[in-house]
């Protein structure tokens, strides 16, 4: 047993660093929620009483807390196409045309010939600021003083601020816009925030929701509770009170867990294994899972094999295409309609399997109580599926003029041979379409933190604790965001 619990706290940090960036053109981000059944910020100092044994009945904190991500470019990897945060957007004159990355007319960028120049570098920011309240309580279910059984609750109250932006440098502005049925625009920047799209969009402002992020109960057992072991486990609820998804924008602000409801169970295990009768020490192992069940969100896809797929060009149905057939110039018979709006559903989506682990080593001298430790998460990938079937699109052949194709991509337009006329129209059938790239994929998180608490021992009826944390989440990849986390607690033990 010892031999495989020191293999256990080696390894978990080690799970950590598994993989490189390898996650791209994701369309949607689902950060870890924090102030849950097994988080530092909910656990430290709440938990101490329990684990000494204590014949208290009750103990309540609210605590505030505050976190900011960083290292935005794991994000930007994670939504942009081909792993980059970087992206050179052309059109078919510019001078970097054999190396970018988007077609601008993809984007609505199109400017009349000679002068369809335009080209630009795009830098994709993203940013995450938490700041919440968190209430818990926690008593004992029957009269007696050393009842075994008890119930908690806990109901974070969180603001989620999240910002995306572009930095963009116009190498080459173009000429005149082209004329188009649709308004076309100037830039990468003016086409995120064009509102003939309906989702997906970035306009460098930060947005904010401010909810109850999920309400946490728990009903638990203590099963060990000898002098210097503590044992105990319990079952729960996960009530979801936070918000959906709704697609609007890219990286938009979610607090709580996609309002998924939820059951739960966990188990801790305390050992004291040293006490001199002023310092005393203590190992804390504990486990949490929860599974989520499925519910409707709104969500971007791509195209499979078509990173940023969502971006292209489509006919909604072949009504359009014949409408672009008949225009009566090129320019307007060109344009289609805009994919992000087309490949935006309404998704089943299920997360399925959450589990958390921590490892702590308590410190007791009289009032003051130190904690250090490492806690891992690890999350099943979402299980996303199509809630009606999506058909009637195809993708706009690079001539335009009612033509469709399979074979275009973000960056580039097919040879003129894998092109369709309107009497062989390429509708996407199931296959075409990457659902999976509207999912949050499967993530390893590790957090390291400390805390430090104080509860004076008293003989009144209650007494105050106070305590100060703070930790720093990161992983081996970008399904995680890397951040920081500071918290200050008051309670009362009673």
């Amino acid at each position: 047993m010892k031999k495989s619990l020191a293999a256990l706290v080696v390894a978990l940090p080690l799970m950590s660093f598994a993989s490189e960036y390898d996650i791209k053109s994701r369309t949607f981000f689902t950060a870890i929620p924090q102030f849950q059944a097994g988080t530092p910020e909910r656990e430290a100092l709440f938990r101490d009483h329990f684990v000494m044994n204590d014949t208290k009945r009750l103990v309540f904190e609210a605590v505030a807390y505050g976190g900011k991500s960083h290292n935005s470019n794991r994000l930007a990897q994670y939504f942009l196409p081909f792993g980059k945060c970087e992206l050179l957007v052309a059109e078919d004159g510019a001078s970097d045309v054999a190396s970018r990355d988007v077609d601008a007319v993809h984007l609505n960028i199109a400017h009349d010939a000679p002068g369809n120049t335009f080209q630009s570098k795009v830098k994709f920011i993203f940013e995450q600021d938490v700041f919440g309240i968190g209430l818990a309580a926690r008593a004992r279910i029957f009269k007696e003083k050393d009842s075994k059984w008890w119930v908690a609750a806990s109901a974070p109250i969180e603001v989620v601020r999240n910002k995306a932006k572009l930095c963009e440098t116009i190498e080459d502005a173009g000429g005149t816009l082209e004329s188009a049925l649709v308004p076309r625009v100037a830039n990468v920047t003016q086409a995120f925030k064009q509102t003939i799209w309906e989702f997906g969009r970035i306009d460098g402002e930060h947005h904010s929701r401010t909810r109850i992020a999920d309400i946490e109960l728990q009903v638990g057992y203590q099963w060990k509770t000898t002098g210097k072991s503590h044992g105990e486990s319990y079952i729960g609820l996960v009530i979801p009170t936070g918000n959906k998804p709704e697609g609007k924008l890219v990286f938009e602000p979610i607090v709580g867990n996609n309002q998924h409801f939820g059951i739960m169970t966990g188990s801790m295990l305390a050992e004291e294994f040293y006490n001199d009768g002023i310092d005393s020490f203590y190992f804390i192992i504990t486990g949490n899972s929860q599974y989520l069940f499925e519910n409707s969100q709104v969500r971007s896809f791509d195209l499979t094999d078509k990173q940023w797929g969502r971006y292209m060009e489509v006919y909604v149905n072949k009504d359009a295409a014949q409408a672009a057939f008949n225009a009566s110039t090129p320019a307007t018979g060109d344009i289609g309609s805009p994919g992000i709006n087309v490949f935006t559903r309404c998704l089943r989506v299920t997360p399925r399997f959450l589990h958390r682990y921590n490892l702590a080593l308590l410190y007791k001298h009289k009032p003051w109580h130190l904690e250090g430790g490492y806690n891992l998460t690890s999350r099943q990938a979402e299980k996303v599926r199509l809630e009606k079937c999506l058909s009637g699109p195809a993708l706009v052949a690079k001539g335009g003029s009612g033509q469709t194709t399979k074979a275009r991509t973000i960056n580039h337009g097919a040879n003129a041979v894998d092109d369709f006329p309107l009497s062989q129209y390429a509708i996407l059938a199931r296959e075409d379409l990457d659902i999976t790239s509207a999912a949050h994929p499967a993530l390893i998180s590790s957090v390291l933190y400390l805390s430090l608490g104080y509860q004076k021992n008293s003989k009144d009826s209650w007494s105050p604790m106070l305590g100060i944390g703070g930790s720093y989440e990161f992983s081996g990849d970008n399904t995680t965001l890397d951040r920081w986390t500071a918290w200050f607690k008051a309670g009362v033990v009673y």
